[in-house]
């Protein structure tokens, strides 16, 4: 490692200034541009701490900053800004800019570090030579300094040198007497209250990630204006102050105002009295005269340069009761001010926009972090949570607010991995993130709270009960329903409008529709729970809703009342889970039902009628749970979890006979046939299909026969009976026609375009298959879609548009994939393998049908595990491993051979006979 150089030795007497010591400093010496040094060197040495054990040449770097730093400010000891020459003030300028040039060459090689370290979420490479190399430059770029400040000569032009001590005990004492001369000197000034926040700017945080477009944004937008006024609006916790330091912290904004930057906290300003001092404070108005604002005002008129101020945590001013119009006065006569640039940070809405000219267009409102920036964050506190796959879940709960990951990631980092924390988020809320004695900066519940104790919400009850049902429905509410939701809310709009300026709730991309971040609905939820009153007509509301949605799927109104179910599926979700746990009914249970069968035809999820079977029960309903059960049963075998299915259903005809339900019975009975086929288990199916056949005959339930009769042609069809196939499907389709089953007659043409494409009619296959997939559509069939976009596949695959058939399969694939649809993609995998097949593509098509193969067998589907192992024969012979192909091949003779499908079995045979030819040659 290289050692210090005999300056900085000599000076730092082997200890190094803290930048604690230094932003002392920068507080004390009243001279702006020497405040900008020692700012600018603070940040050097902070960033440059947090990589010194990562990259060669750190501490070298920090040595040479310390020594340089500490023989310019030593002398200046009560001296003023007039007492300094024009040199050593051109000088100590210079050196600024270096030292800010190098904080940014310094902040690249963190960053190189901070990626290196991450590296399992953010893919980089730090080269470990480069950042070193960097660094040695920036230590060289301040040997001038070392040689220009160590002259004795060339400073006593300016002022008397003192004698440096060389251990830092001397250092302090020397800040002591500074000290000491500026609390002299404040005895005539305007700022005397130490109990007011400093007004230092503070520097930018040490991880800051996800916000730079926006720094980068704000900031060029305030360089292009002559006084730019802007605010920084949102919630609690959400980075607002964090950004507007990072702003003020930024090399174009220090090189363009320079000591002309001013930092207003105004979260202590709970009088018009202390908003002035702090403001003073602020500017370091020194003038002891009773009008604040005058003398605030008249040295910003004398000082014509552009300056630039931040008012953090304006809402607390703004919030002070009864003085909101001196408030905005003052705030007014700043904006008057033309050489005066104004940035804003508080909750809430633009304040005073009926007689302030803010900078158009106005800043977006601070949002929450992305998915990456906050796992980057997260594990730059906590790196060894990036191994835990709960994190992703865990942050989503947090809503990824930048505040609630910090303390979540620094509890975490005590000894809780992630899937600990997401079980304990879920009981208690933000109370695990919650310190007793914290404040806003870091405790989410009192920064919650705050906002909740404004006078905002205290002079409007309404808000606080609107925001309790606003807090349980995490899908957010749309505007319009909010009178009919909770009509005991009077005044709805003003409530909605008071809860959107106290930044409690947000629009999302949607404008209509009101979102609660998820830290606020979860303290809500617990320390602000809505009332029974107003519980109850949430509950009768959703359960309504439903209701006013009958699902039959051969009413027009079908996919018109799927999407309006859809559109409020988390919020129906929530409120049902919540209305069967603590208060079930047949009502409530009917509902349940009702509203998951319509995810059945969208996105199948099992929670809600899971909840419902347990309720019914409760109940004593064996109506209702043999429902629910035979309704989870199909959901699951969407979800191709064919073994749960297969329970569920027993279960149901079990239920449903001791019931004396025999309708049921019989259609559970036909559903265990679709298990079957599913399956590839013909034999069974067709057993099962013919004995429920027969049971709704005897019961006179003629539609439901003719589906029976349905099923056995699509099995006919699996099996290549293709001509007799057709002549039932043609049979049935005419049967439910007359029945007024129109769905049916789809399912029908569907698989008779099956059939087509099967025996080499593709035109006509394709185009009944397009035609069927549109009236799918009409009924808001994804899963029927989703098998005519699979059937156009297999139908250019049979052309040998090998292209056009991989893009529908890929497209298919994905599809079937975001809809947990295992089998789907499983056979989507053997349709591209196919297409890599007909382009020469074996190593691809064997990679496809093995891992094809591979979740067909967990899923127990002999049919297309046989189908697989013929392509993989195929690639074999392909490929000249003729053996292997052989042995393929017989396997595949005999798959198919148990399941009863001749034709595949014979094409195995053909296929056996070619290799026996080949090998003979």
């Amino acid at each position: 490692m290289e050692k210090a150089t005999p300056a900085g030795r000599y000076l730092l007497g082997g200890a190094q200034i803290s930048v604690q010591i230094l932003q002392s400093l920068q507080s004390l010496i009243p001279v702006p541009f020497v405040q900008v040094a020692i700012g600018a060197a603070s940040q050097v040495i902070q960033i440059a701490q947090a990589v010194q054990s990562n990259v060669e040449g750190v501490s070298v770097l920090t040595d040479r900053v310390n020594a340089v730093i500490l023989v310019v400010i030593t002398p200046l000891r009560g001296k003023r800004e007039t007492d300094i020459s024009r040199d050593l003030k051109a000088s100590i300028e210079r050196l600024s800019k270096d030292l800010l040039a190098i904080g940014s060459d310094v902040q690249r090689v963190k960053k190189r570090v901070d990626i290196s370290r991450i590296s399992s979420i953010v893919k980089a490479a730090v080269r470990y030579g480069d950042n070193a190399g960097l660094i040695a430059s920036c230590t060289s770029r301040l040997d001038w300094a070392m040689q220009v400040f160590e002259v004795e000569s060339h400073i006593q032009n300016s002022l008397r040198i003192a004698q440096m001590a060389d251990k830092l005990e001397h250092v302090q004492a020397d800040v002591q007497d500074i000290k000491a001369i500026v609390h002299d000197l404040a005895g005539r000034a305007v700022m005397c209250d130490s109990s007011l926040p400093s007004t230092a700017i503070p520097p930018k945080p040490a991880i800051f990630y996800g916000r730079e477009s926006d720094v980068e944004d704000i900031v060029h937008r305030i360089l292009s204006c002559a006084a730019a006024r802007y605010a920084l609006l949102g919630p609690g916790g959400i980075g607002k102050t964090s950004v507007a330091a990072a702003i003020m912290q930024h090399p174009d904004v220090v090189i363009c105002f320079d000591s002309r930057r001013y930092w207003a906290s105004c979260e202590q300003a709970s009088s018009l009295e202390s908003l002035y001092t702090i403001l003073a404070k602020a500017f370091q108005i020194q003038d002891g005269s009773s009008d604040r604002m005058k003398a605030i005002l008249s040295f910003l008129r004398t000082d014509t340069r552009q300056h630039i101020i931040v008012l953090d945590n304006f809402e607390t001013p703004w919030d002070i009761e009864g003085r909101q119009s001196d408030v905005l006065d003052a705030l007014c006569a700043l904006f008057a001010v033309p050489n005066l640039a104004i940035l804003v940070t508080m909750r809430g809405s633009l304040p005073g926009i009926h007689r302030i000219m803010w900078t158009q267009p106005p800043l977006p409102p601070v949002r929450a972090l992305s998915l990456e920036s906050a796992t980057v964050l997260f594990i730059q506190i906590y790196p060894e949570a990036s191994h835990d796959q709960a994190l992703d879940a865990l942050l989503a709960a947090l809503d990824y607010v930048p505040l609630a990951v910090t303390l979540m990631a620094k509890a975490g980092s005590e000894g809780e991995t992630p899937t600990e924390l997401l079980a304990r988020w879920m009981l208690e809320g933000t109370d695990v993130i919650h310190d007793a004695g914290g404040d806003r900066r870091t405790s989410v519940n009192m920064s919650i709270e705050l906002s909740l104790r404004s006078n905002l919400l205290k002079n409007n009850p309404d808000a606080l009960r609107l925001l309790s049902v606003l807090a349980i429905l995490p899908g957010g509410v749309r505007s319009e329903i909010i009178p009919n939701l909770v009509p005991t809310i009077y005044h709805v709009s003003k409530a909605r409008a008071v809860l959107l300026k106290a930044s409690l709730i947000h629009t999302g991309s949607a404008v209509c529709v009101l979102h609660v971040l998820s830290p606020i609905s979860s303290y809500v939820a617990r320390y602000h729970p809505l009332s029974q009153e107003l519980w109850e007509s949430v509950r009768d509301f959703y359960i309504k809703y439903v209701f006013d949605c009958p699902l039959n799927i051969n009413d027009p109104r079908f996919s018109k009342h799927i999407r309006a179910l859809t559109l409020e599926s988390i919020n129906l979700e929530t409120v049902l889970l919540r209305a069967l746990r603590d208060d079930p009914s047949h009502a409530t249970i009917e509902a349940a039902h009702l509203f998951s069968y319509s995810l059945y035809w969208t996105s199948p999820r099992s929670n809600v009628v899971t909840a419902a079977v347990e309720a019914s029960k409760v109940t004593n309903s064996d109506y209702w749970q043999s429902r629910c059960l035979r309704l989870l049963s199909g959901i699951k075998r969407r979800q191709s979890k064919y073994d749960e299915a297969l329970q569920y259903l027993l279960d149901a005809r079990r239920v449903a006979l001791q019931a004396g339900d025999r309708k049921l019975a019989a259609r559970c009975l036909k559903s265990l046939g679709d298990l079957d086929r599913d399956r590839s288990r013909y034999d069974c199916a067709r057993k099962a299909y013919e004995e429920a056949g027969l049971e709704h005959t005897g019961l006179g339930d003629q539609a439901q026969a003719v589906r029976c009769q349905a099923s056995i042609a699509c099995l006919d069809t699996n099996q290549g009976r293709f001509h007799k196939a057709r002549a039932t499907l043609q049979e049935v389709m005419v049967k439910r026609e007359q029945l007024g089953d129109s769905y049916g007659a789809v399912f029908c043409r569907q698989w008779l375009a099956y059939i087509d494409s099967s025996q080499g009619y593709y035109d006509a296959a394709r185009t009944a298959t397009l035609a069927v997939r549109q009236e799918y559509e009409g009924f808001a069939d994804k899963s029927g879609v989703m098998s005519c976009l699979r059937d156009l596949s297999w139908i250019d695959l049979g052309q040998e548009r090998f292209e056009d058939s991989r893009c529908i399969a890929e497209a298919a694939r994905q599809e079937y994939d975001c809809m947990g649809r295992s089998s789907g993609v499983a056979w989507c995998l053997r349709d591209l393998a196919i297409a890599d097949i007909g382009q020469g593509r074996h190593e691809d098509a064997r990679v496809r049908l093995e891992e094809a193969q591979t979740e067909l067998e967990l899923l127990g589907d002999q049919g297309g595990i046989a189908s697989c192992t013929y392509y993989l024969a195929v690639v074999h012979q392909n490929q000249g491993r003729l053996a292997d192909a052989r042995s393929a091949l017989q396997q595949a003779r005999g798959q198919f051979g148990q399941l009863g499908v001749a034709h595949k079995a014979a094409e195995c045979l053909q296929s056996l006979g070619d290799i026996y030819c080949m090998e003979a040659k």
